[in-house]
């Protein structure tokens, strides 16, 4: 919606009491960890950390208190996400990327380190966003999930997000069997691809259907003037969706 024809609606909408605007953060952050308490989740596991900005929001906004496994390859990142769980006995953090493979990879750190990726920045991310650029690189750890489901979860219900710049297929790679097993996902995708060789939605979305799981939600993300150049999506297993209605009506 164009500045000026937003403006005029807003005007008309206050006149009979109603408010139109972005659906805050926080709110989303609540009826996410609402969704989780629901879903009966014992563990989630933040794949792509950061310095733990999903995690403390799951905490103090969403409300949820149960396990949290936080991984994450960058030092500087890691570093900083240590420290943020440190006082929390229900969060743990690793300093590991979650690909297809065991072993070691190259990671190319970017200016903005949440933009850090195991691919290089297509000509779109450095036009919208100018520290993709790389300026420095690590050898860092890497596994898949398959390899820590097991340990992570113990066949307790779980939940897993997935922010991994670019690396969104290899994720998927190396968790098919993991991923038939989550109650829900929440993963990142692009609308525009930000970093080289990046799977497409269609590509994600068939993978995760295969999977049994299905896209129930979104929430853009990168907004570029108009352009929502990533979103958010939220899938949850087929059964579960189906079975949405009487578990919302009971209520957390």
């Amino acid at each position: 919606m164009l500045p000026g024809v937003r403006g005029q609606v807003q005007a008309l909408t206050r006149k009979v009491g109603l408010e139109i605007g972005r659906f805050p953060p926080r709110y989303r952050d609540r009826w996410r960890g609402a969704l989780l308490r629901r879903l009966g989740i014992e563990v989630v596991i933040d794949i792509g950390a950061n310095e733990g900005q999903y995690a403390r929001r799951l905490r103090e906004l969403g409300g949820y208190r149960g396990r949290i496994v936080s991984l994450e390859p960058g030092s500087a990142a890691f570093a900083r996400l240590r420290t943020a769980c440190q006082d929390d006995g229900a969060w743990e953090c690793r300093r590991m990327a979650v690909m297809d493979r065991d072993g070691e990879m190259t990671l190319r750190i970017a200016l903005s380190g949440d933009l850090s990726s195991f691919n290089a920045s297509s000509h779109i991310g450095r036009a919208a966003l100018p520290t993709i650029e790389t300026r420095a690189e690590e050898t860092v750890p890497t596994a898949r999930l398959d390899s820590l489901y097991d340990d992570l979860v113990g066949g307790r219900p779980a939940f897993v997000k997935v922010d991994v710049q670019g690396s969104e297929s290899f994720v998927l790679d190396g968790g098919r069997r993991s991923l038939e097993r989550v109650v829900g996902l929440q993963l990142e995708m692009p609308l525009l691809p930000i970093y080289d060789g990046q799977a497409s939605v269609g590509e994600l979305v068939s993978r995760l259907e295969g999977a049994g799981l299905r896209m129930v939600a979104v929430e853009p993300l990168f907004l570029d003037a108009a352009i929502a150049l990533e979103f958010d999506a939220l899938f949850l297993r087929q059964e579960v969706v189906e079975g949405l209605p009487t578990l919302w009506a009971r209520g957390a």
